[in-house]
């Protein structure tokens, strides 16, 4: 008797496993498929390490057109992708940066996240049912939950490999994700821990509207500032006492930019060993910037760079 119901529970398993594997696929298709889309809803993230926590959430709206045009502000902050540039602006303090010739998957956070459902999961299965109130209605959804190598959406530096666990409310109808839970654990080089839940829950969503150009379209206020972006940065050399020491880490400075791009006025903010802060300060001298911008003019300006020495057969 124990073997007939050990042998149900693996198939009621198994079954489950593959409803879970099919509602990701067909959430996948779907957003393959999408021209454009517009959506809003709520965003809530919580971090925690072994120092601090922090609680935060925030609105967004979102509209994106493929190829690589998008709309996406959260909270104060708006992102533009016009196509060519994706230009990013902090309306608390007018600032605003610019990056060109960006990878379109950039500009498609949500479709990146519903496509990319299946990638690096290594399980999956059906836990319940439950309820998302959706452009005025209480919407039922299949709730999956998957395990995953490296944990979606996760921004991490350097070789920190985060894992993590995500819950998706998948409407059935629609093939579309209502809520969306990522817990991600990730160890640092230092040893340190970071864990992060963000979730994501639409309350409005148009498949496939039509959007009007002129969305896409971003002009810096005439009081608006930008900080200086390295256009040509070679890395460091390493200092060799340092290396049979096998230091490694990271050197924090502090460069004044001109309005030519040249920096100037180099500090070690942040040291890690002299040799290596050495090195940085004769890197970052040969760096060249393209100048931050104030009032539609380039303008000197003061910057803060990080320089990361790390041993490759560590």
């Amino acid at each position: 008797m124990l073997g007939i119901l050990l042998l149900l529970s693996a198939a009621v398993q198994a079954q489950t496993d593959a409803d879970a594997a099919d509602l990701i696929r067909q959430v996948s298709e779907t957003a393959k498929n999408l021209k454009s889309l517009r959506l809003e809803g709520h965003i809530v993230i919580d971090t925690k390490t072994t120092r601090s926590e922090n609680h935060d959430e925030q609105v967004f709206s979102i509209a994106i057109s493929r190829p690589g045009l998008a709309y996406f502000e959260v909270g104060d902050t708006l992102r533009v992708c016009d196509g060519e540039t994706l230009w990013t602006w902090f309306a608390a303090t007018k600032r605003y940066t610019q990056l060109s010739h960006v990878d379109p998957s950039l500009c498609e956070p949500v479709l990146q996240a519903w496509e990319g459902a299946a990638d690096n999961m290594t399980s999956e299965g059906i836990v319940g049912r439950d309820k998302v109130e959706f452009e005025g209605n209480s919407v039922e959804c299949e709730v999956v939950r998957a395990q995953y190598s490296r944990a979606p959406w996760f921004i991490t530096r350097g070789r920190e490999e985060p894992t993590g666990i995500r819950t998706l409310c998948i409407d059935p109808n629609r093939h579309v994700i209502l809520r969306d839970t990522v817990e991600a654990t990730v160890t640092r080089a230092d040893g340190s821990t970071l864990q992060r839940t963000t979730t994501v829950t639409l309350d409005k969503l148009e498949v496939n509207p039509e959007l009007d150009a002129s969305l896409f379209n971003f002009t810096p206020a005439p009081d608006a500032w930008s900080q200086p972006v390295p256009v040509y940065r070679p890395d460091p050399s390493y200092d060799e006492k340092a290396r049979k020491k096998k230091i490694q880490g990271t050197v924090i400075l502090s460069v004044v930019v001109g309005a030519d791009g040249i920096p100037y006025d180099i500090k070690v903010v942040k040291p890690l060993d002299p040799g290596l802060d050495k090195k940085a300060v004769e890197a970052v001298s040969t760096w060249r910037f393209k100048p931050g911008m104030k009032n539609g003019h380039p303008a000197a300006m003061k910057a803060q760079v990080e320089m990361n020495f790390r041993l490759l057969n560590n």
